[in-house]
């Protein structure tokens, strides 16, 4: 889960990883910037391999900014992620 404010990115999921980033609001689409850092001992979910140092996946992307649920795949340096992107609350201006 990640919450979007002012232009900052924060959040954390469940395989202990810390999203910390910045978006802009560009043509009705977000555009984020994100950095999302894995702690030693964390399982990667797209190879299945267990990591045994710190890793920081750089990711960029845009959503628009209309969506109420979205599934996308986000291009990352260990392959293809699918994600799902759910808003529960409304989005910042």
């Amino acid at each position: 889960m990640f919450a979007l404010e002012t232009g900052i990115i924060v959040g954390a999921d469940v395989m202990g990883g810390t999203w910390d980033g910045t978006y802009e609001i560009v043509d009705k689409h977000f555009h984020l910037d994100l950095a999302v850092t894995f702690p030693p001992g964390t399982t990667d979910v797209i190879t299945g391999a267990t990591s045994t140092t710190e890793h920081t996946e750089r990711l960029t992307l845009a959503l628009p900014n209309d969506f109420e649920e979205r599934d996308i795949t986000v291009q990352t340096s260990r392959g293809p992620l699918a994600v799902n992107c759910r808003k529960i609350r409304g989005w910042p201006d």
